[in-house]
């Protein structure tokens, strides 16, 4: 039996995705696919549309067989440490044949050398690198304008190319068995908010849910459509009262966050008075050499209590167990499969984590807990509907 892995958001789950999913099984021979995705609160630094264990239930509905959550340092840290965790999660699951994921040239190979590049640092590399580091550049930025005189500029501008990137710079830091496989992207660009495509954008598609637009069959199956009917659908101006009431209650350590230059820090002390809600704030804190992106995911890290200082930061990349959302009854061998050959614990219930983790695995689990109840208050509110503990949510099957 093959396993395809994918790394995911899923924010939401939709046809585009499917398509993934089902090409990249046909193309490498997979029998089962296994699917990490990000929890209720996601890489570009806001709330997930929905909560993971609603987008675990539509994907396992569109094709996949087992859904995982990554913890919240992975699922909203930068491009560089997202990919890293994902790709260790996969790996010592020790049963994931193949990667796939979706890019904008579809190029395996030219991806590939730009991440052996970044890999191994050759010296032309290194010397853009500090001469772009000397001049004041961020390291993003720097290292951006290094590989651009080294390779296709186009090939690195891209979102999905540059995430594609860092899965295989992630596979070959870790000397991983797993195979990557690309899918080339279809339909709109990764952050176009149109739906006039045959594959709209997530980003598309969660301003259409918003909009509270029903007509949005071309894009999400009828299974998915229900599931989204009944769900709270958030965004991050929703949070902005616990975001407020955080960076009041932190304003003299800011420092101490995960991903919080102080040049930021200052900013944010010098604006505070300003605040009127999320995105205002983000874009009022944007400037010429911080993106909107790094801000929201900055203070999403303020909100949900994610500090530089709680462990060291290789430690809230590797994973420490394995938590299963959820799996489609027809692929249960899977669940097996993964047991005989993981290496970290792996967890199906939340109530019985306390008894099968240490003290550093338990303290990662208990972030994850944290921000899924910081999440699951705000969508109580908002919806009316009941406050959806963790520890009595059973696991999606379908």
């Amino acid at each position: 039996m093959k396993t395809l892995g994918i790394i995911a958001e899923f924010n939401p789950f939709h046809s585009g995705h499917r398509y993934l999913i089902e090409t990249a099984m046909q193309k490498c021979g997979a029998d089962r696919c296994i699917v990490v995705m990000s929890g209720d609160f996601v890489q570009r630094g806001a709330p997930a549309i929905i909560d993971c264990h609603t987008r675990a239930e539509m994907a396992l509905s569109g094709g996949a067989s087992a859904v995982l959550s990554l913890n919240p340092y992975v699922s909203t840290g930068s491009a560089a440490y997202f990919a890293d965790g994902a790709v260790q999660l996969l790996d010592n699951l020790g049963c994931v044949d193949y990667l796939a994921f979706g890019s904008e040239s579809g190029d395996i190979e030219g991806l590939d050398a730009i991440a052996s590049i970044l890999i191994n640092e050759p010296e032309e590399y290194k010397i853009e690198l500090n001469d772009g580091l000397s001049q004041g550049l961020s390291f993003p930025v720097a290292r951006q304008k290094a590989l651009e005189k080294l390779c296709d500029a186009d090939a690195i501008g891209s979102p999905n190319n540059i995430l594609a990137i860092e899965y295989l710079s992630a596979l070959k830091r870790h000397n991983s068995r797993v195979v990557p496989i690309t899918i080339t992207r279809k339909g709109s660009a990764y952050h176009d908010d149109t739906i006039d495509t045959d594959f709209a954008s997530a980003s598309a598609l969660r301003v259409e849910l918003l909009k509270n637009n029903k007509n949005l069959s071309k894009y999400l199956s009828d299974n998915s459509l229900s599931i989204l009917s009944s769900a709270a659908l958030l965004d991050s101006n929703d949070f902005s009262r616990e975001l407020i009431y955080a960076l009041r209650m932190n304003l003299e350590i800011l420092d101490e966050f995960y991903d919080m230059p102080a040049e930021l820090a200052d900013r944010i002390k010098n604006n505070i008075d300003n605040f009127k809600n999320f995105d205002d704030f983000c874009a009022l804190l944007k400037t010429k050499d911080r993106t909107y992106t790094s801000i929201s995911r900055a203070l999403i890290h303020i909100l949900l209590n994610l500090k530089n200082t709680e462990t060291e930061m290789s430690d809230t990349v590797k994973p420490h167990y394995a938590r299963i959302l959820g799996f489609n009854s027809a692929h249960s061998d899977i669940l097996g499969k993964i047991k005989s050959n993981t290496n970290i614990p792996l967890i199906i219930n939340a109530a019985e984590a306390s008894k099968m983790l240490n003290q550093k695995a338990l303290r990662s689990f208990n972030e994850e807990i944290r921000s899924a109840h910081i999440y699951q208050s705000v969508a109580a509110l908002r919806s009316g509907q009941p406050f959806k503990n963790e520890y009595r949510r059973k696991i999606v099957k379908i």
